[in-house]
């Protein structure tokens, strides 16, 4: 009945809106070899660019969805956030832009038969196709689920943060989370809330009282960390144009100076599922 009830709703999103989009979805469902190849960075190559000022900004599965319209569990579909989204996309530049982008480096390049046995072809078969159709192929991209993976923070971003002031742009359970972690007593920390669900919503007022934060002519002594549901990809595009340094850690925050008992979403199901 779920199924049933998925395509129902997929077809109503898109059939007016992108009919282009389902067809080829139809077609590539049957495509058990289905698969598209990225380039990604190393991690030497990650920290090299973090070093010298890139932000971070994952695209995924949620993203993904949103931009063909649909609501997902933290985040309504919003025309705004979908603007934000494809432009990110769009005016991706390693080299000559401030931000890199962070795609599902273990779901790419997998073919569809073992998504299928993985009961994820929903999840990441747009994501595929979103790559093929869309996405620059011969930029570099991180893995966006590098902060889901034990000890990723401390090796990628920590040294970066202690020579930072940081600004944490999250909800209030994930700020007393973070104080419970003990994050003062490693970083320089101040805190801008934001809602738990429908966090864009809030974006124009939670993007004021960052940069409120943030002395004109100071902006490189400041780091952002962004665990703000889909607005952290708009707050993250918009930071980093003003020459503040963003990452988008997204749930990763969980595993910030804490037990890492994430991990194990990267190999089961989207960490953002479909709003029903």
């Amino acid at each position: 009945m779920n199924t049933l009830a998925r395509a129902i709703r997929f077809v109503q999103r898109n059939v007016l809106r992108d009919p282009g989009y389902m067809l080829e979805y139809a077609w590539r469902y049957f495509d058990n070899d289905f698969r598209v190849q990225a380039k990604f960075l190393t991690t030497e190559e990650l920290v090299a660019y973090l070093e010298a000022g890139k932000s971070l900004i994952r695209v995924n599965d949620g993203e993904i969805y949103l931009t063909h319209y649909g609501n997902i569990y933290y985040q309504d579909f919003r025309p705004r956030l979908r603007e934000y989204i494809l432009k990110i996309i769009d005016e991706y530049d390693v080299e000559n832009g401030p931000y890199l982008i962070g795609l599902p480096e273990d779901y790419l390049g997998m073919p569809n038969r073992e998504i299928r046995a993985k009961q994820m072809m929903r999840i990441w078969l747009p994501v595929k196709m979103a790559f093929r159709n869309r996405f620059r192929k011969d930029e570099p991209y991180f893995d966006a689920h590098l902060f889901y993976k034990s000890g990723a923070f401390e090796r990628v971003l920590e040294k970066i943060l202690k020579s930072h002031k940081v600004i944490l742009v999250t909800n209030e359970a994930n700020k007393q989370m973070m104080l419970e972690a003990g994050i003062e007593k490693h970083l320089d920390v101040t805190f801008v809330l934001c809602p738990a669900k429908n966090s864009f919503d809030e974006f124009d007022a939670v993007l004021q009282n960052t940069l409120a934060l943030i002395p004109k002519g100071q902006e490189g002594r400041y780091r952002a960390l962004l665990a703000a549901g889909p607005a952290s990809k708009a707050l993250a595009y918009e930071l980093s144009k003003r020459g503040i340094v963003s990452y988008d850690l997204g749930r990763g925050i969980e595993a910030v100076y804490r037990p890492n008992t994430i991990e194990h979403m990267v190999y089961q199901r989207s960490d953002l599922p479909e709003k029903h």
